[in-house]
């Protein structure tokens, strides 16, 4: 059985790569203000 795959948000799209996750399975979506803070220099990634 193949696991289900991590749904992934993505901001910004110039810069180096950066990977946010957040503290625990209950707080999908809890670094968007960072990612959003972050997204004008960076690439970011944010699993949920």
């Amino acid at each position: 059985m193949d696991p289900d795959p991590i749904e992934i948000r993505t901001h910004g799209a110039r810069g180096p790569t950066v990977l946010l996750l957040h503290g625990g399975p209950g707080a999908p979506g809890s670094v968007s203000d960072l990612a959003a803070d972050l997204s004008p220099e960076f690439g970011i990634l944010e699993p949920l």
